[in-house]
C-alpha cells in the first residue's frame, strides 16, 4: 500500500478485495483438504458405512440446534450413497421398550415423563449429545451405526440460497429460501395428525430435489460446496463417528460440535494469561417453531481492576415478533437457557427486567413454573441455568453477573486476555457486543489473525458484530 499503483485509492480498494477473497479461497482449501482426507474413512470404500442423520428444526430450537422431527439412514459403499431413507422421529421412538429418564427441564418444562430420541441432543456438546443419539436410535430401530451427523435448517436455507430454487413435483409447488419456513409450516403442520407422515414426505421430496439438481449440474457443485463448508464453520452441520480416526479429523477441524475440554492459553508465558469463555445455550420449552421470529441481543461487559481482578456481566435481551399463534409458528416463547461460563466464575445476580431471579432451591418445594435460576459446576464449566417466559410481542432481558476467582497477572509488564464466544448451532438473528473495560495505564493490543475488528477508545475496547460463528477475541496489554 506504500506503491504506486496500489497507494492509489481505486487500485487499493481493488487489491482489497482481492486479499479477502485469496484468504476465504485459502481457508476453503484448507477445509477441503480435510475433506479429502476424511471421506476415504467415511464413505464405505473399505466396507458399507451407514449413518444416521438427525434433522434439527432450528425453528424449534434445541441444544445442538433444533427439535429432531424426522432422521435418516444414510448408507454409503463404494465412495457412494447408496440408500437415504427417511423416517419420521415419532414413529420410531414408539418403538422404545422400557423407561429412560429424561433431564429434569424435559421432564417437568415439556412435562414428558420418558426420554426419547427426539429430545436426545440435550447437552451441547454434540458428541455426547450424538452418541446418546446412537443409542436411542439403535435401540428403537434395531440397526447398527456407524456415526451420526446433525443437519439445521440453516444448512438447507444455505443450499437453497446457493443454487436457487427447487421444483418439487409431488406437490406441484417451488420452493425457495424466501418461502422455506412457511411451505414447510403448510406441508407438515396443516391438518397433521399422530401417525402422519406428512413430515418425512416433505422433507424426502426436499431432499430428492436437491440432490437430483446439484448432482446433474456441475456449475451449482462450487456454489454447494461453499453452503456445505459454511454450515461445517457455523456448526449447521455437525459429525460424529465411532471410528475413532475419523473422529480425531473432524475434531482437529473443529467440525464435531466439541466444547473446549481446556483453556485457550496454551503456548502463552506461564502465569501471564487470563482465558475466558462464554457460550449461550437455549432449548424452546414451549413446543412451537417460534424461533424464527426472535430477535435476539447479547452484550458481554469485563471489567478489569488495577490488580487484574475481573468481573463480567451478560446481558441476553429476546424479542418476540411472533404475528401470530401456535398454529401459524409463533406463539409465546418458554425458554430453559443456559450461560455456560468459567468453572471459577463467582455468581453474584441474575435479573429479569431488572428484578431478581429467585434460585430454584430457594422455592417451595413442586413449583416447577418459570422464571427461575439453576447454578452447577460440570465438565469444567459454571453453569447458570435460567427459564423464563417471552410472550408474543414482548420483551425480556436477562443479566448474569459474576465474578472471577482468577485474575489477569502481568509478567515484565506483559499480559494477555482470551475469550472464545462459542456459537449455538442454529441459533439465528442473534447480534453481539463485547466490551472490555481497564485501567488508562494498560495498552491494549489485538492479537491474532485479525478474526473480529473493534473499536478503541480510552481504556475500553469494543466488539461489534453478529454471532454466525464462534469468536475468539485475544487482547495483549502492556503497563
Amino acid at each position: 500500500d506504500k506503491f504506486w499503483p496500489f497507494n492509489l485509492p481505486s487500485v487499493s480498494k481493488i487489491a482489497e478485495e482481492g486479499k479477502q477473497e485469496l484468504i476465504q479461497a485459502r481457508a476453503l482449501t484448507g477445509e477441503l483438504g480435510g475433506f479429502v482426507s476424511l471421506y476415504p474413512a467415511i464413505a464405505g470404500f473399505k466396507d458399507k458405512k451407514t449413518y444416521v442423520v438427525l434433522f434439527q428444526n432450528s425453528m424449534e430450537l434445541r441444544p445442538t440446534g433444533g427439535f429432531i422431527g424426522s432422521v435418516a439412514a444414510a448408507t454409503f459403499l463404494e465412495g457412494k450413497l447408496t440408500d437415504f431413507a427417511i423416517q419420521d422421529v415419532y414413529a420410531l421412538d414408539g418403538q422404545l421398550k422400557g423407561h429412560v429418564d429424561p433431564p429434569g427441564p424435559v421432564r417437568e418444562l415439556l412435562q414428558q415423563e420418558h426420554w426419547y430420541l427426539r429430545d436426545s441432543n440435550w447437552d451441547p456438546d454434540f458428541s455426547k449429545s450424538a452418541e446418546r443419539a446412537l443409542w436411542f436410535y439403535e435401540k428403537e430401530s434395531g440397526n447398527h451405526v456407524d456415526g451420526v451427523i446433525a443437519v439445521n435448517v440453516p444448512f438447507l436455507l444455505g443450499i437453497l440460497s446457493a443454487i436457487g430454487p427447487v421444483d418439487l413435483a409431488d406437490y406441484n409447488d417451488r420452493i425457495t429460501a424466501d418461502n422455506f419456513f412457511g411451505k414447510s409450516l403448510y406441508y407438515t403442520q396443516n391438518n397433521f395428525f399422530p401417525g402422519s407422515t406428512q413430515k418425512k414426505d416433505f422433507l424426502g421430496s426436499l431432499v430428492g430435489a436437491i440432490l437430483a439438481k446439484t448432482t446433474g449440474s456441475k456449475s451449482l457443485q462450487p456454489a454447494l460446496l461453499r453452503a456445505f463448508v459454511h454450515a461445517l464453520r457455523g456448526g449447521d452441520v455437525l459429525l460424529w463417528f465411532t471410528d475413532g480416526q475419523a473422529q480425531a479429523v473432524v475434531e482437529r477441524l473443529d467440525w464435531a460440535g466439541r466444547m473446549p475440554a481446556s483453556d485457550q492459553c496454551i503456548g502463552e508465558v506461564e502465569g501471564t494469561c487470563l482465558s475466558d469463555y462464554f457460550m449461550l445455550v437455549e432449548a424452546n420449552m414451549s413446543v412451537n417453531k417460534v424461533n424464527y421470529f426472535l430477535k435476539r441481543s447479547i452484550h458481554h461487559s469485563i471489567v478489569f481492576e488495577e490488580d487484574g481482578s475481573a468481573s463480567e456481566s451478560v446481558q441476553v435481551s429476546i424479542r418476540n415478533v411472533s404475528p401470530g399463534d401456535d398454529k401459524n409458528g409463533g406463539g409465546n416463547y418458554r425458554v430453559y437457557s443456559r450461560w455456560y461460563v468459567p468453572e471459577d466464575a463467582v455468581l453474584d445476580s441474575v435479573t429479569l427486567d431488572g428484578v431478581v431471579v429467585p434460585e430454584r432451591s430457594l422455592r417451595k418445594k413442586g413449583i416447577t413454573e418459570p422464571p427461575y435460576v439453576e447454578s452447577e459446576i460440570a465438565s469444567g464449566n459454571r453453569i447458570v441455568a435460567v427459564a423464563y417466559d417471552v410472550g408474543r410481542g414482548t420483551e425480556r432481558k436477562v443479566t448474569v453477573s459474576y465474578r472471577r476467582q482468577r485474575a489477569l497477572s502481568f509478567i515484565k509488564n506483559n499480559a494477555t486476555y482470551d475469550l472464545l464466544i462459542q456459537k449455538q448451532p442454529g441459533m439465528l438473528n442473534t447480534d453481539m457486543t463485547t466490551d472490555v473495560t481497564f485501567p488508562i495505564f494498560w495498552q491494549p493490543q489485538a492479537i491474532g489473525r485479525g478474526k473480529v475488528s473493534f473499536l478503541a477508545k480510552q481504556s475500553r475496547v469494543t466488539y461489534n458484530g453478529d454471532l454466525s460463528a464462534t469468536k475468539e477475541i485475544k487482547l495483549g496489554f502492556v503497563k
